[in-house]
């Protein structure tokens, strides 16, 4: 008899505790009002990391073009003055113009890394954006979808990186 009723309150124990558990977890998969708010907190942030790339994108490009102008300028100098006997200023202009040239170039794929990256970032956002939208559509039917955690997935590199 007392294993009957060892056995009786362990089940009902059990049973408890999956019933709290079934409970706990319809409640955690239940989205909250801010979730889709969270998701486009999270889209934002990333918009701005573009923005910022995109920037400075910009202005790599302008320090390279820069750059390149800065070095023709010094090897016409070069190119003028080739029998010129002070050789330690032709070979300042020289030295200028190639270092102006390397920049010119270090800028240049500066500048291609970021808009590689802020391609990438855009095609991340509109999968993003399209999951947003799912959601948006879910809970316009009734049928609530967790969305938060998806977008933040889909853009970690952006967050994490910037």
């Amino acid at each position: 008899m007392i294993r009957t009723h060892g056995w009786r309150m362990f089940r009902r124990a059990t049973l408890a505790l999956a019933a709290t558990g079934a409970t706990a977890a319809v409640l955690t998969q239940r989205p909250s009002p801010a979730d889709i708010d969270q998701a486009e907190a999270n889209l934002h942030t990333s918009w701005a990391v573009i923005n910022r790339l995109e920037d400075e994108a910009d202005e790599q490009q302008l320090a390279s073009q820069g750059h390149r102008k800065r070095a023709a300028e010094h090897q016409k100098m070069v190119n003028e003055n080739k029998d010129e006997p002070d050789t330690p200023w032709v070979e300042w202009h020289r030295a200028s113009a190639d270092g102006h040239s390397l920049l010119a170039t270090a800028t240049s794929a500066r500048r291609d890394n970021l808009l590689q990256l802020s391609a990438e970032y855009r095609r991340r956002i509109a999968e993003a954006n399209c999951a947003i939208l799912q959601a948006r559509d879910a809970r316009d039917r009734g049928t609530p979808m967790t969305v938060a955690p998806r977008v933040r997935e889909i853009l970690r590199p952006v967050l994490s990186n910037h």
